[in-house]
């Protein structure tokens, strides 16, 4: 069976969160672990900045600079090399740009380039990352976002990836904690 999976970049393949961490915290004075700093937990559920400060986060973190200095989410490699040997993996994120060239630039330093199909950015559709999916025949869908696993999909799998925390609530979506228990999911 050929499978298609879809993998966010940002705190997901990248360990881009706890750049994000250290940045709440120097700018905002907001303490969070690293698995609660995408936009759906900091903005709309807690309400620990706006969308604006959101967007200057993002900014920063999707530098060339801070993006070639993070490090891959553990485990992440090595999944996204055992998922291309049963499949196509895409990198689907709200990156474009020259924060896409970084995201592929970070790719091809962590010997991820011959294992990666290609890169969709979210902001170049007017849907949310499920109906993206499901557009593109993508079976899973792996982001650490839960927002962007809100809508169901009979066509997509959504896996929650938390990165070593324990999800608060439970969703429609799977969760995993990490990328041995993601791929778990996948089986």
């Amino acid at each position: 069976m050929h499978r298609v999976y879809a993998v966010d970049f940002d705190g997901t393949l990248c360990d881009t969160s706890s750049l994000k961490q250290e940045y709440l915290l120097n700018n905002h004075g907001v303490i969070v672990c690293p698995c609660n700093t995408n936009r759906t937990y900091l903005t709309r559920e807690k309400g620990h900045i706006s969308e604006e400060d959101y967007d200057a986060m993002v900014e920063f973190v999707g530098s060339r600079e801070a993006t070639l200095s993070a490090k891959p989410v553990p485990g992440a490699v090595e999944a996204v090399k055992r998922m291309s040997e049963s499949g196509r993996v895409f990198i689907l994120t709200a990156r474009r740009g020259s924060q896409l060239d970084s995201a592929r630039e970070w790719s091809r330093k962590n010997g991820l380039e011959d294992f990666i199909e290609g890169y969709i950015s979210s902001r170049h559709f007017t849907e949310d990352k499920m109906r993206i999916c499901s557009s593109l025949n993508i079976r899973y869908l792996i982001d650490d976002d839960p927002g962007n696993l809100d809508q169901r999909s009979q066509e997509v799998e959504g896996i929650i990836f938390r990165n070593g925390c324990a999800l608060e609530d439970s969703m429609s979506a799977a969760c995993a904690v990490d990328w041995q228990q993601a791929l778990a999911y996948m089986q």
